[in-house]
């Protein structure tokens, strides 16, 4: 009996998954204009040049997140068969060349730099006044250009030190894809980079990411013809193979402040701040250690408890990681509402 319960649940259970399979999905189209075109369905037929499956997939589901509101239907799913679309958009051929322009843009900053993009669109008729449109975007992405090089260019040495030992870490490496997104990591991994090694002041402003996609063969000369050819072949698996050299250096700012290297002068700690206090305030009991100077009005708490979570210590170089950690160290003790840190 045990034996044939257990085969009879497979069977049922089999034969749920069959029912489901077979039943054809259900669609309701609710808060439509009768007669008027809506869109219905998008579809997107996408080639690629030396992209793997399941970038591809990836590249996909990117596309349609760059379709406008206008040229989205929003379809809510329930039990695996029932599909309402309600209030679909009015089909609009602006919002679907929109959509097909900020396409486009996402390829070109994806490193697929010739994208060619067209669309098309047919009109079925259901319920005597549901016009639904199927809109087709067609597109050629062609070929991703990828990484040759990434060189520091900082003309200041110890920046130049600091990106050249660290560049092991950035996500822009020889024979990847480039992308807008991988460059402005990158900017914001140096910019934090260097703020751990006292440059308190360097923004993403001080830095400039240039790319040079030029061949070098098609520029250089050479008497022997078999050096020509070679050169000229050369070329062409360079056009087949597009590549880029990348490079970041030092803007031209004026303000030099944002180059110098900082150090923690004095620590001044005021464990009972009050509103409108000010660390020249005569009225405060002061009372100096190693790597502070404690300035309060009654003693509230153990200085001890005040040393044990200051990661910023007097004569240190500045580093934005032991100043954050510093603010959330003081807030996870729970002594305090909002400890902050003024930095002069």
């Amino acid at each position: 009996m045990k034996g044939i319960n257990s085969a009879s649940s497979v069977l049922l259970f089999s034969g749920i998954l069959f029912f489901l399979a077979v039943l054809p999905g259900c669609i309701v189209v609710q808060k439509y204009q009768k007669n008027v075109p809506f869109v219905f369905k998008n579809n997107f037929k996408l080639s690629a040049d030396n992209v793997t499956k399941d970038e591809k997939v990836l590249l996909k589901s990117k596309l349609n997140t760059q379709l406008t509101d206008s040229a989205r239907p929003t379809v809510k799913d329930k039990f695996f068969i029932f599909h309402y679309y309600v209030n679909p958009p009015v089909f609009d051929t602006d919002a679907v060349a929109a959509s097909a322009s900020n396409m486009r843009a996402l390829l070109i900053n994806s490193g697929f730099y010739h994208p060619e993009i067209s669309y098309s669109y047919d009109t079925t008729t259901k319920k005597k006044y549901q016009k639904r449109v199927t809109v087709t975007y067609d597109v050629n992405a062609g070929k991703r250009t990828m990484i040759d090089t990434v060189a520091y260019l900082f003309t200041r040495p110890q920046l130049q030190e600091l990106a050249v030992s660290s560049k092991k870490e950035s996500q822009l490496q020889p024979n990847t894809p480039i992308s807008k997104s991988g460059i402005t990591q990158e900017t914001n991994r140096l910019v934090n980079l260097f703020k751990n090694n006292g440059y308190y002041k360097f923004t993403a402003d001080e830095i400039r990411a240039t790319g040079d996609t030029t061949i070098a063969a098609l520029t250089s000369v050479s008497e022997d013809p078999f050096e020509q050819l070679r050169l000229l072949a050369e070329a062409q698996e360079k056009r087949n193979k597009p590549t880029i050299r990348l490079g970041f250096q030092l803007n031209n700012l004026p303000d030099s402040s944002h180059l110098q290297k900082y150090y923690i002068n004095e620590i001044y700690v005021l464990p009972d701040y009050l509103s409108g206090d000010r660390y020249t305030d005569s009225t405060f009991h002061v009372k100096a250690f190693n790597n502070y100077i404690a300035e309060y009005h009654r003693k509230l708490f153990k200085f001890s408890l005040l040393d044990r979570n200051l990661s910023i210590k007097k004569g240190s170089v500045f580093r934005q990681d032991q100043y954050f950690k510093t603010i959330n160290d003081l807030y996870k003790l729970g002594v305090w509402e909002s400890p902050t840190i003024d930095i002069i």
